[in-house]
This record gives structure tokens, C-alpha cells and sequence, in this order.
């Protein structure tokens, strides 16, 4: 019957079987279909204000602005329209808001809400009120059109299913919580809960009473001063008598909105999507959806200074990212790498109540008074050179938004809840740091050089936090070409996992540089000394200054290596390469020296009793051979076969 259905035959009561005793009441029959009519339910406001005041002040109690339909609803909104035609604007005959407009087509009036067309009219006459957007109703009911700044009474509609809820006491039920607006009480709209309670306007204290109607006592009453305000959205109530286990004159906060438990009342009383509430953008009329943005619900101080236990009581599983944003410069001498480094250590934490989580992103970032309820990994870089390292910024985010779970519906601020063992926590740390490498330049230039940053975690963690990898990633996202390196492999060490993690990263030496600058012009020096054992023997000063010069160019050339490279102890390639030469242009010295024209001071090339059957004279043909058989087979042999070699030690260091 409620449902204006046709009536079902109920297996508890039969009204048409049951014989009824009638005391003290009359009965009578109702037709169904008159119990069911769609009578427009109205309420005034009898407060002056303006058209979109009017709208606002009615959307805000789950109404729209009254729109007669047919005669009879006209009829019914003058009659109430009537019991204020002396508060609402005494002086004009103009008293209500009508809630339609021709603004988008002068002379068609349609639904302010709606935007549908209108079919019962009552302007006087067929064109009346369209030199104005706006139209109200007149004390004779008559309707004219009216300018949308003037201030009129409002006038609601109200459908019989909606209600507002009142938040903030302690009902067991939901049902109970339900709150509709009626017609008046002391010249002012009520407010009538389902079951025994009630919010009237006191007319002898001025003020909106909470009253439970078994008892008549007033429970509280609101703080609002003023009496065009009504107690729709949040305000504080003073407690007047014991209630929920507040005590008399203490304040409570309420609520009494249309807002359904998903979405957020603003403190006026209007309702948005909870994604809008604390967005970093004003969505509430009075900005309230930005206020009291925190996200991380405190439980106790200790939560912050003790590590929180992994998954039934573990240890604490700590998942690190360390992504390498640029290498500033590579220090050869000092054996140091200047580099930028973001670290992200993600863990969860099941003490923790979030809120405020945003759905729509990849992660809601946690202000400072926020991470400061945290519990956060402390950690130590260890290969620092010299302790030198800048921290340039730190975030706390909350990496998801599930599990979301509503609060208790007697929650004023029905924010979601978010579990902290499902949504997981990423300290974002960005450092700036000069960390220790050691070169193994046995092979430069063709060397590669294996360098890391290493963290550990403190002792005290050590039986209740560890590090793990599996999960974890490192990468490089600078460029890939260095003035001096390459960078080509970045991974995590063999050492990662349990207190320590380590990220080692490869730099290939680019031999370009150095094989021009050393290689190059140290093979032509011997190319050039080799050349000088082709001079003519007479040319002494010609062979011999030769000579000196490219021994001496050659070990400048050695000698500026040297000083670009850390001083070591041990044996590089490039110093082999380097001796070996040296070690040749001086035997090459040597053979000019010693193989000179012949004369009675040559002892080492002078044989006797040996007879000269050419033209050429005995020692001097001895010298020419051994100079021939040097410079054409014993050099080139002796460097092709060094040159084999040092290649093949070249390729096996790498």
C-alpha cells in the first residue's frame, strides 16, 4: 500500500477477515487511487533572499526550488504562501521564488533544475514576466516576472523519499539518523527525525533546539546566531542535557545534510565526490573540503620511533629502488665519482588509519606534519669520500588508494579509511653525494671500472628490518656518454640483501682520447726512430739528433700520461707500452753509437787478417749487414711479436 501498488493479501493481518474494535477514533474507507494522488509537498522559508540563494538554501535541505505543476498545486503553495505575506518582502506583492527561467529563449520558460519546458503557466497574461529571466509568485497567486537580484521568499519542493541525516550522536541505526523537513513550527521550517526526535526554532530563546519528543526535553542546541541561518550542514551544539555520553554544556560537533555516506558535506551543508576532498582545490563553497586534510591517523608516539612488524609478526620487508640520475664528473686521481642518486625504500606499515587518499592518481604525497607520525628506515652511506653528501629533497607518499572501508554512518566526516597493510608506504629521497670507487687500471686505457654506492641499516634494525631485492630495481636515467666513461651496466651487488645494499655500475673507459693522444703518436716516434737506421752512416749528427729528439718527445709524451692517472705502485698496460718503446729508441741510440764508419777506434766491428775483396772497406761492410738485419728483421720482428702480445692482454683484461 506504501508503495501505491495493488494490495496483496498479507498472511498476518486481513483488514477484509479481522474484526476490529474501533475506539476512540472515526474509520472510513479510501479509495487507493486517492491515497497515491502526487501532491506537491512544499515548504516556505520565509527569509528574503536571492534567486540563486533561494536555489542553493533548497538544494541544500534535498529540495528544488517549488514549481506548480497544475492548479491545484498553485492553489495549495498560494494558501501556504499566505501565513507570511506580511514577513515576506511586506512591501512588494511580489513574495516567492519561482524556480524556473527564459534566459535561454525570451517568452519559453523552463525548470531552473530541469531545463524542461513548462506546461502550466499562471502569468496573467499569455507574454506576461518575460522582460525578466527570473519569476515569482505574487500574494493572489498570479505569477509575474521578477529581476534575479531581488530578494524573495523560497519556497521548496520535497520529495516524499528524501531526507537528510543527522551525524554526529550515537544511534543504533541508520534509520534513526533520518531527518525530513516539515511545515512550520513557531513560523519556521522544522526538522522531524523518524523516530523521537525533532529540531525546532525556539521562538522564546532564539536559537534551533534538539528535542526528543517522548520526554520534551531538549537535548542541545545549536550555535548559530542569526535567524535567516538553519542548522542544515556542520555546527557546533552545546550539550543542554546528558546525551551519547557528552556532558552537559560541553560542544558537539553535528551534521545534518542529504549526503550519502560515499560522498562529503561540506560545513554549509552542500555534498561533493570524495576524490574532491583535499585535492588542493576549493570545492566547497566555504572551502571546508580543504581542512583537516591529514592523512595518517595517529595511534600512539611510539609508532613513529619503532619499526612496525612485517605480515604476521616478520620482519619487516624493506623494498629499495635506486635509480642514478647523473654522474657529474669521474675523478681519476682521487679515484671518487661525483654523482645524483634517488633512493626509494617502500615498505607497509598495519598501524597506521590513512585517509584522504587520492583514487585518481599514482600516490598521495604526505605533508611534513604528516610524516612526522611516521616511522621511517633510517640508513648510512658507507663509501662516502669524506662524508660528502647533500640531501636535496625528501617526499613520504602513500604509493595506493584500496581496501577503502566507510567509518561508523554516526561519523560526522564520513572520510574513506585506508588500511595500512594494504597500501604501501615509499620514503623518495634525492642526494647529491662523492663516493669512493677503487681503479683497477692495470688495462687502462682499455679499463672497466666497476664502482658502487653502498648503504647499510643500522644494528639496532638488524633482527626486525632487511632489504630485499627480488623486488627491487636499479637503473641509470642520465646519459650514457661521459666525457671520459660509458656508463653500461647498473645492477644491484652481490653483497644486497639483509642490512646492506649495494649498486654497482660499470664505466668503460672511452679509448678514443687516448689512443690519439698516446698510441698514435708514440707508433710514430717509432716509426720516425726506426727511419734514422736508414740515414747514411757519414750523417752521424743527423741519426744522433734524430734520435735524442724522439726519445726525449716520447718520454714528455709518457710523463703527461703519467700525471693524469692516480700514482700506483702497480703496472699498467699503457706503462708497458710506453717502456717497451723507450726500450727500443734507446737500443736504436745505441746502434748509432756504436755503429760508426770505420777507423782504428772501432773495436767492435774491427777483425783482422781478413781480406777485402770489394771496394768497400772491411769493417764498413761488417757494419752495413748487422745495421741491414737489425733494422729489417730484428726490429720489425721484435715489435710485431710485442705488439701480438700486447694486444692479447688487452683483450684478455677485458
Amino acid at each position: 500500500m506504501a508503495a501505491c501498488e495493488v494490495l496483496g493479501h498479507g498472511n498476518l493481518f486481513s483488514s477484509d477477515t479481522a474484526q476490529l474494535e474501533v475506539v476512540g477514533v472515526q474509520d472510513y474507507w479510501q479509495n487507493l487511487s486517492s491515497l497515491c494522488q502526487n501532491l506537491q509537498n512544499n515548504v516556505i522559508f520565509p527569509e528574503e533572499r536571492t534567486v540563486q540563494e533561494a536555489s542553493r538554501m533548497c538544494r541544500r535541505v534535498n529540495a528544488t526550488l517549488a514549481i506548480p505543476t497544475t492548479e491545484s498545486d498553485n492553489e495549495e503553495l498560494m494558501q501556504q504562501l499566505s501565513l507570511f505575506k506580511e514577513v515576506c518582502v511586506p512591501t512588494a506583492t511580489w513574495k516567492m521564488w519561482i524556480g524556473i527561467t527564459d534566459d535561454a529563449e525570451d517568452g519559453v520558460w523552463r525548470s531552473l533544475d530541469t531545463n524542461e519546458r513548462l506546461t502550466y503557466l499562471k502569468f496573467p497574461l499569455i507574454n506576461a514576466g518575460s522582460s525578466y529571466t527570473c519569476a515569482s509568485m505574487k500574494a493572489d497567486g498570479f505569477w509575474d516576472g521578477d529581476r534575479c537580484t531581488n530578494k524573495r521568499c523560497t519556497g521548496c519542493y520535497l520529495e516524499t523519499t528524501d531526507f537528510l541525516y543527522l551525524r554526529g550522536l550515537c544511534f543504533d541505526s541508520k534509520f534513526r539518523m533520518r531527518f525530513r523537513i516539515q511545515k512550520h513550527i513557531n513560523d519556521r521550517p522544522y526538522f522531524r527525525g523518524y523516530y523521537d526526535k525533532v529540531i525546532i526554532w525556539g521562538a522564546t530563546n532564539k536559537r534551533w533546539l534538539l528535542v526528543d519528543t517522548v520526554t520534551n526535553t531538549t537535548l542541545m542546541w545549536a550555535l548559530l546566531t542569526g535567524k535567516e541561518n538553519y542548522p542544515v550542514g556542520k555546527h557546533s551544539w552545546k550539550v543542554a542535557k546528558e546525551v551519547c555520553g557528552k556532558a552537559e554544556d560541553t560542544t558537539v560537533l553535528l551534521s545534518l545534510a542529504p549526503c550519502a555516506d560515499h560522498l562529503f558535506t561540506c560545513n554549509t551543508g552542500d555534498c561533493i565526490q570524495p576524490y574532491l576532498r583535499c585535492n588542493f582545490r576549493y570545492d566547497c563553497p566555504d572551502g571546508s573540503d580543504e581542512v583537516d586534510c591529514g592523512v595518517v591517523e595517529l595511534v600512539d608516539d611510539l609508532q613513529r620511533e619503532l619499526p612496525p612488524p612485517g605480515p604476521g609478526g616478520s620482519v619487516l620487508i624493506l623494498v629499495p629502488r635506486l635509480t642514478i640520475t647523473r654522474i657529474a664528473e669521474v675523478d681519476d686521481i682521487n679515484m671518487a665519482i661525483t654523482l645524483e642518486f634517488r633512493l626509494t625504500l617502500t615498505w607497509t606499515d598495519d598501524r597506521l588509519r590513512l585517509r584522504h587518499l587520492n583514487e585518481k592518481k599514482n600516490g598521495t604525497i604526505l605533508t611534513n606534519a604528516d610524516a612526522e607520525k611516521v616511522w621511517k628506515p633510517r640508513y648510512q652511506l658507507v663509501n662516502l669520500e669524506g662524508g660528502q653528501k647533500q640531501l636535496l629533497n625528501e617526499n613520504l607518499m602513500v604509493r595506493s588508494a584500496q581496501n577503502a572501508t566507510l567509518p561508523q554512518f554516526n561519523n560526522v566526516d564520513m572520510d574513506l579509511v585506508y588500511p595500512g597493510e594494504t597500501n604501501k608506504l615509499s620514503l623518495i629521497q634525492r642526494y647529491t653525494a662523492r663516493v669512493t670507487c677503487y681503479f683497477e687500471l692495470y688495462a687502462y686505457p682499455f679499463d672497466i671500472q666497476v664502482c658502487s654506492i653502498d648503504l647499510e641499516l643500522p644494528p639496532e634494525h638488524e633482527d626486525y628490518v632487511k632489504l630485499s631485492i627480488e623486488n627491487g630495481s636499479a637503473t641509470y636515467m642520465g646519459p650514457r656518454e661521459l666525457s671520459k666513461y660509458t656508463i653500461e651496466w647498473v645492477a644491484f651487488g652481490g653483497a644486497s640483501g639483509g642490512n646492506q645494499l649495494s649498486v654497482e655500475f660499470e664505466l668503460h673507459r672511452r679509448q678514443g682520447i687516448v689512443v690519439f693522444s698516446n698510441f698514435i703518436p708514440s707508433a710514430m716516434l717509432l716509426i720516425v726512430s726506426w727511419a734514422t737506421l736508414f740515414v747514411d752512416l757519414k750523417a752521424l749528427n743527423v741519426r744522433a739528433i734524430m734520435s735524442l729528439t724522439t726519445l726525449l718527445v716520447l718520454y714528455t709524451l709518457f710523463a703527461n700520461m703519467s700525471r693524469s692517472l692516480p700514482t700506483t705502485a702497480s703496472i699498467k698496460l699503457i706503462d708497458i707500452w710506453f717502456f717497451f718503446i723507450i726500450f727500443i729508441l734507446f737500443i736504436n741510440i745505441m746502434i748509432h753509437v756504436f755503429v760508426d764508419r770505420p777507423g782504428p777506434k772501432n773495436k767492435i766491428f774491427n777483425k783482422r787478417n781478413v781480406t777485402v775483396t770489394t771496394g768497400v772497406p772491411e769493417q764498413e761492410s761488417v757494419s752495413l749487414k748487422l745495421l741491414q738485419r737489425y733494422r729489417l728483421l730484428g726490429l720489425p720482428m721484435v715489435v710485431l711479436f710485442f705488439t701480438v702480445y700486447f694486444w692479447t692482454a688487452v683483450i684478455l683484461s677485458k
